[in-house]
């Protein structure tokens, strides 16, 4: 409200759009059972809006959606979550300072290896609330320079009794220079200090990188550093930092290949390391586009400094506008995901396929297909396949 107040009303430019959807579900193994599966019909109401806010001094997007789901078959008692993204910029003093404020709730899944959302509506999630204030200055000593100075408060919520709640505050300090319009490089120095319920840490994170454009969408990147944990229990985590990637922009073809170290949040505990290498080729036809990719990712734990988990993935997919109002996408997987967590069947083959059309008048229906299967090992033997479920959805959505 203090940041509204300051802002001229006659020059602001607001869009408004609110939207209902409703939506219909079967799914044939409503708890991903190996045995004795369970099925179930799921209906979802979801009013919502959008909100857009454009002003001299101040922008701001924001999307709701209000989620009720009944169960028809009551294995589950009915359930009401939100689903919200809130974005808005303050420009304190032009050119100089600025306050960056996001917010997004959402549920999210639990086990940070793999993602359990397309498999199920509620099993081993939480709903998850993620707000970061970011107060920087930038400061411009030459048209080559920016150099960005900041503050950044983040506060992590979980509705899981599990999840881990937490409390960052961080210091930024970082500098971009463009040496012509080919070159260019970059530096940064993180502080963070995160307060949570299991253990408090501090975090240095130091690196420096470069960019060459080659040519018109095509570039190399690179930057590496050293990040460093110290926990309030004593123990201390050392890890190199990189992220490096090539992209290459064929005539319809574009090749991208990379690996990179990041540290992200745990649900169930602290900040984890995550080494990641990938490939991906994306082909752009005329009416559509396809794409393959291979994707290792590992994952580790910060403060015990052991393999959390290991995540391989491959996948092929695309989409298609059949006309101008009628569109389709498949997207086919396979994952193999082990670690100190114990799988019965790690390796999954996954499937979704879908379809939309434009009904007019802001009206738009959709059917989308999601299948899921668990392996024991790469035998396709019936002792060797675990868990399967089936998702049908249909969906009607209209925006005013």
């Amino acid at each position: 409200m203090l940041v509204l107040s300051v802002v001229e009303c006659g020059a602001a430019e607001v869009q408004f759009h609110p939207s209902l959807a409703v939506s219909e579900e079967f799914t044939d193994n409503v708890f991903l059972t190996e045995h004795d599966k369970v099925s179930e019909y799921i209906t979802r109401v979801l009013p919502g809006f959008s909100l857009a806010y454009q002003a001299p001094v101040l922008t701001g997007d924001i999307s709701y959606t209000f989620d009720y789901r009944h169960y028809a078959r009551g294995t589950q008692s009915d359930e009401i979550t939100h689903s919200a993204d809130a974005k808005g910029l303050l420009t304190v003093i032009d050119n100089f300072m600025y306050i960056d404020v996001k917010d997004s709730y959402r549920r999210v899944s639990l086990d940070v290896g793999r993602d359990t959302t397309n498999e199920s509506l509620f099993l081993n999630q939480s709903d998850q609330n993620l707000l970061t204030v970011f107060p920087y200055l930038l400061w411009r000593p030459d048209h080559q320079t920016t150099i960005k100075t900041g503050y950044t408060y983040g506060n992590t919520w979980y509705r899981d009794p599990n999840g881990v709640n937490k409390t960052d505050h961080s210091f930024t300090g970082t500098i971009d220079r463009e040496l012509n319009r080919f070159w260019s490089v970059n530096g940064g120095y993180t502080y963070t200090n995160e307060q949570t319920s299991l253990f408090d840490f501090d975090r240095h994170n130091g690196y420096a990188g470069v960019r060459y454009q080659y040519a018109e969408k095509s570039f190399v990147s690179a930057q590496g550093g050293v990040t460093y944990y110290k926990y309030s229990d004593g123990k201390t985590f050392v890890s190199p930092f990189w992220n490096v990637a090539i992209t290459h922009t064929f005539d319809t073809v574009t090749a991208e290949v990379g690996t990179s170290v990041t540290f992200t949040d745990d649900p169930l505990s602290n900040s984890i390391e995550n080494r990641s290498y990938f490939g991906k080729l994306t082909n752009k036809f005329q009416r559509g586009s396809g794409n393959l990719r291979v994707n290792y990712s590992e994952y580790k734990d910060t403060r015990l400094s052991g393999t959390l988990e290991k995540s391989t993935l491959i996948g092929l997919g695309g989409d298609y506008e059949f006309s101008d109002r009628f569109k389709g996408f498949i997207d086919l997987s396979g994952e193999k995901v082990s670690g100190q967590t114990l799988y019965d069947f790690p390796y999954r083959a996954l499937a979704s396929l879908g379809c939309s059309y434009d009904l007019g008048e802001n009206f738009l229906v959709s059917l989308n297909y999601y299948h899921e299967t668990d392996f024991r090992d790469l035998s396709i033997n019936t002792p060797n396949i675990g868990p399967q479920v089936n998702r049908v959805v249909l969906e009607i959505r209209k925006t005013f």
